[in-house]
């Protein structure tokens, strides 16, 4: 279809929902206007309310009706659970009836021609409701599509020759803390280390530098890690 005919679809569309807007809207009114005139002529005959009072009724049925079809809007809206609002809109929706048919001769079709309006009113709120819920749907924008990163690149094996040795990747000892007996303590540490070929205990460690039992155990540790790497880029074992 050429952008012309779009345009002119759109606008036909636009034309239609508008008027079927209106014509709801009109339908609406009417219920309300029957609705209200039959209930308060109820709350006047049976001196329910005073007289004086009497048009708050229908405001109060079939505001509750209109009420509960808002709030399931906004509910529906933010995706919460809807059923107090739609118990809400049956209350009202049902009360109305009851009241417009109470008002109604004892004949039938008159009772069914009353129950027309608040009927009625309840169908056209919920269309308009269905009809609102469409267009803000369709107005949401599209999510973006998630950016290809292409296919992930795979590093190339590296042939060994036989004989040869392998490199094996040595993890970094990590840091030491701060030696809480000053640097003297890592000093002598060092010291007796070295003199000793690595053959010291931490218990013993920990005596000559004069610091703790856990500070020689993380020394010792970082003796052996330092002094086993060059073996292990070598390819020999510690």
């Amino acid at each position: 279809m050429s952008r012309t005919g779009e345009d002119r679809s759109r606008r036909a569309a636009a034309l239609a929902r508008a008027a079927a807007i209106t014509a709801a809207l009109l339908i609406a009114g009417c219920s309300y206007l029957d609705s209200a005139v039959a209930l308060i002529h109820l709350a006047r005959e049976t001196g329910a309310m005073d007289g004086r009072l009497a048009w708050t009724l229908p405001l109060i049925l079939d505001g509750v009706t209109t009420a509960g079809l808002l709030m399931v809007i906004s509910r529906t809206i933010d995706r919460d659970p809807t059923w107090g609002p739609w118990l809400m809109v049956l209350a009202g929706t049902a009360a109305s009836v009851a009241g417009n048919v109470a008002h109604a001769p004892e004949a039938l079709t008159a009772q069914v021609v009353a129950a027309a309006p608040p009927l009625a009113l309840a169908v056209i709120l919920e269309a308009l409701r269905a009809e609102y819920r469409r267009l803000a749907t369709k107005a949401e924008p599209e999510p973006d599509p998630e950016p290809d990163e292409g296919p992930v690149a795979v590093p190339e094996a590296v042939p060994v020759l036989e004989g040869q040795a392998v490199p094996v990747a040595v993890p970094e000892p990590k840091p030491v803390p701060a030696d809480p007996r000053g640097t003297g303590a890592r000093e002598v540490a060092e010291r007796l280390w070295a003199t000793s070929g690595g053959q010291v205990g931490g218990a013993e460690l920990a005596r000559a530098a004069g610091c703790s039992d856990g500070y020689a155990r993380r020394l010792l540790r970082e003796f052996r890690d330092r002094d086993a790497q060059p073996a292990h880029t070598n390819g020999h074992r510690p």
